[in-house]
């Protein structure tokens, strides 16, 4: 977890099925000033858990993960936070059905990582 806090800071939550890119992106996103990392998971219930406890502003979303997916936890999670902002995140392009769920963005896994960050900070912090 990153310990950099601030009232500017982003509160994020990492959600992914594969270690290495939660890993990868962690570590990204932990050298970012304004990105406070405040969880990582690796599954849509892990996912509810964790922003439950959390309260991150922005989710990053992998779609595609076993259990509930990322489409059926951004809509549980939108029901639970509705200020949540989730970022949809696949190397397909799954955008659709992210949005119609709920999701404020989504970002390809192959996109420059400035798109990822646009789409983080685009929360009007």
């Amino acid at each position: 977890m990153n310990e950099k806090s601030g009232s500017g800071a982003c509160r994020l939550l990492i959600v992914d099925d594969h270690a290495g890119v939660r890993t990868a992106l962690q570590r990204m996103l932990s050298l970012v000033p304004d990105v406070q990392v405040v969880g990582v998971a690796e599954s849509g219930e892990e996912a509810i858990a964790l922003a439950a406890a959390q309260r991150p502003t922005v989710v990053l979303m992998d779609v595609e993960m076993p259990g509930i997916g990322g489409v059926e936890a951004t809509r549980r999670l939108k029901s639970l936070l509705p200020d949540l902002r989730v970022i949809g995140y696949s190397s397909d392009d799954r955008a659709e059905p992210m949005r119609a769920a709920g999701a404020a963005a989504f970002v390809r896994k192959g996109d420059p990582p400035e798109r990822l960050l646009e789409a983080i900070r685009a929360d009007g912090q």
